[in-house]
């Protein structure tokens, strides 16, 4: 069962500590991970933030994913 988790913006160590926790739940060493991004329309605040995207690239670097980014324009 999936569960929610609440962090505070300021909190961004342990939003990365909850996260990698849950991904080494699901990707192991080795895998190819493909992050689909959408870049947005002007004045857009409704986005994934890059530093979002960012962090979890990093953690999944440190699990050993080889993973890359893509758009796909809608």
């Amino acid at each position: 069962m999936s569960s929610v988790k609440f962090v505070k913006r300021e909190s961004i160590e342990l939003l990365k500590d909850l996260l990698a926790e849950d991904l080494r739940g699901v990707f192991k060493q080795g895998e190819k991970i493909a992050i689909k991004l959408h870049m947005g329309e002007p004045e857009n605040k409704h986005f994934i933030s890059p530093k979002f995207v960012k962090l979890v690239v990093d953690i999944l670097r440190e699990i050993g994913c080889k993973c890359y980014l893509f758009d796909s324009p809608v």
